[in-house]
């Protein structure tokens, strides 16, 4: 491979690799997130066959994520533009504790309490994790309800201190 250049998928620049092999024969790759086809086929190189495998897949294939393979070599050129039935994921709602409960107690639990944390802001979601009575052990210092703190004791009388001196007349 020869290069590979741009930002990751879902951003409006494509990304590109480029593979050249002995006797003249290259491959460049484009692709770029949803609704960037545009993006990925501005810089189309123009001769050589033309084959756009997108309305295959959907009826608006510039939506989905797409893909163009150019190939060179002592034969021609050929193009061939892909689309993806996948589209990026989109998050549509905040998790609710029901939604995330399975992933609190999986065997990647560690990555997804962090990710899960900022949602103890939520008072629904901190009242469901509380009445489930399933909340991680990470978690249980932080969402018992906090202890109420005794009052301060009553500050003791002072007590004169006691004298050295006495009068003839107290005994």
């Amino acid at each position: 491979m020869t290069g590979t250049t741009g930002p990751g998928s879902g951003t409006a620049e494509p990304r590109n690799a480029t593979i050249t092999y002995p006797g003249g024969l290259r491959a460049r790759w484009r692709w770029a997130g949803s609704g960037q086809a545009a993006a990925v086929f501005a810089l189309s190189e123009s001769g050589g066959s033309l084959l756009d495998l997108g309305p295959h897949v959907s009826t608006d294939p510039d939506a989905l994520c797409r893909a163009e393979l150019r190939l060179d070599g002592p034969r021609g050129s050929w193009t061939a533009r892909f689309a993806s039935t996948k589209v990026d994921p989109v998050a549509d709602h905040e998790a609710t504790f029901a939604e995330a409960q399975p992933w609190l107690t999986g065997p990647y639990r560690a990555s997804f309490l962090k990710r899960f944390q900022a949602r103890l802001d939520d008072p629904a979601f901190r009242d469901a994790l509380a009445s489930s009575g399933k909340a991680p052990p990470e978690w249980n210092a932080t969402t018992a309800p906090p202890k109420a703190e005794a009052p301060p004791p009553p500050p003791a009388a002072k007590a004169e201190p006691e004298r050295k001196f006495r009068w003839p007349w107290e005994k």
